[in-house]
């Protein structure tokens, strides 16, 4: 492949796996982005010219743009591509073209796909099928999210939040759930559920297809292929769910069959149903168990999903995660309460652009349960511009109704907030797809630097 592509805006994370993928095809790469990150790093170190910064000059009429839904076209490399009609490809077209000849297995839903699609690429790469995949998030078995593989399988992550996924036509596909995000660009119910509905048919294989019975609207569409979940009229069910530490082991019933005991390296009932849906995707593609299961129970998971900054044992822990829609935030949060026993949890939450904020009032109620102290800070905006009246103060005022206390720290004031908060028996977790997993991270270090000092001092 002797190919050039420049990706505007080559730092997020769908556009970086398509990037990864190219490079290991032998294509040359160039792309640009407004800040530095461990993204950009990691494509510079595999060889791509990254540039810091927007500029119409990184744009050459040899080179196919890539561009998001996300990019204006005010954005300067955009309007200069069009200026000299180099070719330009939406993301998801790029994905499309990448993935013929392959099957491809598509994960859909609104929320639970990263870790889904991870699972399954674990699994495939344990049976040896050397799969391809473009996913929302950093394996941390291998440090990538994208990669070539020779194997016949294409693992992707489809993307609903504009409609884009309705160009794939996969060979199978898991559905995780559907609930009111991208409303946006949904605008209704019905025409989010008419988007999942049209995608269910462009799949080719229905001994392929599996879908969680645990959500309301898939329910409500019905789909053929396998409905999996907890309860008894789930052709694949999961029984006997038990939390044992940063671990959970359950029992699987499909097709007729029961596998005792499936331990997976996770947290929360909502992972078991991805790990649940990964199993029967593995058994109907005629997987091993045994290598369903390895890959299960050796998962090291995916960059901010529950990530654990430092060690399990560390006190206090402190966790990354990427959640920040209000089902996300409970899920995960009630799994996080299995996993911590004793210690209190404090959650830190960013959230994520004024449109969500809005489109999930009514949702916020209750998000904190699992929590002992919540501390919600300023909406981190990706782009948007405010809207009138939405603000962090429309999530304070529904929290205020529930158990767990709440208060507001705008971002500047949040870290001595926090140090005049925690103890030592302390998790904290913050919580949100903008910056605060920056904060997270420099945060945390800026602990161990002040506990190693305090030891100093009474040495």
């Amino acid at each position: 492949m002797d190919e050039k592509y420049h990706f505007i805006g080559v730092g997020g994370i769908g556009m970086s796996s398509l990037a990864c993928i190219l490079m290991q095809r032998k294509a040359k790469v160039s792309g640009s982005d407004l800040t530095s990150s461990y993204i950009t790093e990691g494509l510079k170190n595999m060889g791509a010219d990254i540039f810091i910064g927007h500029d119409a000059s990184h744009v050459k009429e040899d080179k196919t743009v890539v561009y998001t839904t996300g990019v204006g076209q005010e954005n300067c490399e955009f309007i200069e591509a069009c200026r000299i009609r180099t070719k330009m490809l939406h993301r998801s077209d790029l994905l499309h073209s990448l993935m013929q000849g392959y099957k491809m297995l598509a994960i859909a839903g609104s929320h639970g796909k990263t870790t889904t699609s991870a699972l399954l690429t674990e699994v495939l790469i344990e049976a040896n099928l050397d799969p391809s995949f473009s996913i929302g998030g950093i394996l941390k078995s291998m440090n990538a999210n994208g990669k070539h593989g020779e194997g016949e399988y294409f693992v992707a992550e489809s993307d609903e939040s504009d409609g884009t996924f309705l160009k794939y036509k996969p060979f199978g596909a898991i559905l995780t759930n559907i609930s009111t995000d991208h409303m946006d660009y949904f605008l209704t119910k019905d025409r989010l559920k008419d988007a999942f509905r049209k995608f269910l048919i462009k799949v080719q294989s229905q001994k392929h297809l599996f879908w969680c019975k645990e959500s309301k609207y898939l329910r409500e569409i019905h789909p053929s292929g396998y409905g999996y979940g907890f309860s008894e009229d789930c052709e694949l069910r999961a029984k006997n769910f038990k939390q044992d530490g940063w671990r959970f082991r359950m029992d699987i019933s499909f097709k007729g069959q029961l596998y005792l005991d499936v331990e997976c390296a996770l947290i929360g009932h909502h992972n078991a149903l991805n790990a649940l849906a990964v199993f029967g995707m593995g058994i109907s593609l005629g997987i091993k168990e045994e290598a369903i299961r390895k890959a299960l129970f050796n998962f090291q998971g995916v960059k901010r999903r529950a990530d654990i900054l430092g060690e399990k044992n560390s006190r206090p822990l402190f966790i990354d995660d990427y959640a920040h829609h209000p089902n996300e935030v409970a899920n995960t949060l009630a799994g996080l309460r299995l996993a911590l026993n004793d210690r209190r949890l404090i959650t830190v939450f960013e959230p994520h652009r004024y449109s969500r904020v809005k489109d999930c009032q009514g949702l916020f109620a209750g998000m904190l349960d699992a929590s002992d102290l919540g501390i919600v800070t300023d909406i981190y905006p990706a782009g948007e511009k405010a809207i009138e009246s939405v603000s962090s103060k429309l999530i304070i005022e529904e929290l205020e109704n529930c158990e767990t206390p709440v208060r507001y720290s705008p971002i500047n004031e949040l870290e001595k907030t926090l140090l005049d908060l925690i103890e030592p028996n302390d998790a904290i977790v913050f919580m949100g797809a903008g910056s605060l997993s920056t904060f997270a991270r420099d945060f945390a270090k800026k602990w161990q630097t002040l506990e190693a000092s305090k030891k100093e001092v009474l040495l």
